[in-house]
This record gives C-alpha cells, structure tokens and sequence, in this order.
C-alpha cells in the first residue's frame, strides 16, 4: 500500500480519521470532481477510496465491537438533520455509541440503560453531555454520574485499547505505517 516505499500516513490515528473522513470530502461531487478532490500523498480520487477502502476493510475483520470502538472515536460525530438541517448526531457514529453501551452496561450494571448510551457517547466526543446534565436527567448527584463514568470509560479505553493494538499492527504489516505512534487518548 506505500508508495515507492515510503508509508502513507505519520500515526494510526491519521490512518483512520483518513479512512473513516474519506467519504466525506468527495459526497455529492460527480466521478470527475471527485477524481480531482483531495491532495497529499496520492490519494486523491480513485487512489484515495481505494486506500480508504483497503483500511475499512482492515477495521471489519476486528470483532464488531472494537470496529464500532474506532468508528467512534474516528467517524464525523455530527450531521446535518435531514428534515431541519440542525446538527445531530450522525447515524453511523450513533449507531457505533449504541452497540458500545452495551459495553458500558457491563461496565456498571446498576447504570440505566440511557445513561450508559449518554457516557458512551460523551467518551467518544460528546462533550456538551456534562456530569451535571445527566445527573439531572437521570435523579441523581453529578458525583455518582461521575463514578459511574469512571466504570464506563475504563471498560470503553480498554475495547478500543485492544482495537487500537490489533489494528496498528495490520497497518504497520500493510505498509500503511511504519511504527505504531500513540493514538490519542480521549477520557
């Protein structure tokens, strides 16, 4: 997959966010505008969904689990609404947040259900969930939402740990890159 030898991306993380991001850039544009979108590294157009392609391709042999792990942490968190336009959350990236709860409500057992899926999807980037609001929604203090939260996000770093793992060394094996640069960690 490298060109002339040399990798295609610096980090595991730019590797996903490219894979995951791809489908984004060329959305809505003709075979033409999309062949000529894109810069860096040859994958522009047809290159670029072909690597894109080979990586999702990589992330789907990782149990479901671990793939909807890096498709949270790495896929567009928001979309447009289709009927009002306003953001939302996007459907593939709240779909990946609802299989993980599963994660989460094994994690802490006693958590109600929504709960879990709201810490899940504030572990993969939904900040405006704050501790205080969920308390509230939930009747409970925002300290025991908190420990609750300790549980959830151990039990989710440690799926996308194992995912992160398996995947560098697919990349790494693929030529995608060279070592294993730390993925940033996001609590």
């Amino acid at each position: 997959m490298s060109v002339a030898g040399d990798v295609l991306f610096d980090s595991v993380g730019q590797a996903l966010r490219f894979a995951f991001l791809f489908k984004a850039s060329v959305k809505g544009a003709s075979v033409p505008g999309a062949v000529s979108i894109g810069s860096g590294r040859g994958l522009v157009g047809l290159d670029g969904a072909g690597e894109a392609g080979n990586i999702k391709r990589l992330i789907g042999d990782l149990p479901k689990v671990q793939a909807a792990a890096l498709q949270a942490r790495f896929s567009e968190r928001v979309a447009a609404c289709p009927c009002c336009m306003a953001d939302a959350p996007a459907a593939e990236w709240l779909g990946c947040c609802v299989l993980l709860s599963g994660v989460a409500m094994g994690a802490a057992s006693s958590c109600h259900e929504k709960l879990a899926l709201d810490l899940t999807m504030r572990h993969f980037g939904d900040k405006r969930l704050t501790f205080e609001m969920l308390g509230g929604r939930y009747g409970c203090s925002a300290d025991q939402v908190r420990k609750i939260n300790n549980k959830v996000a151990g039990a989710l770093r440690a799926v996308e740990h194992a995912a992160q793992a398996k995947i560098s060394d697919w990349l790494i094996a693929s030529g995608y890159i060279d070592h294993c640069q730390e993925v940033e960690a996001v609590c």
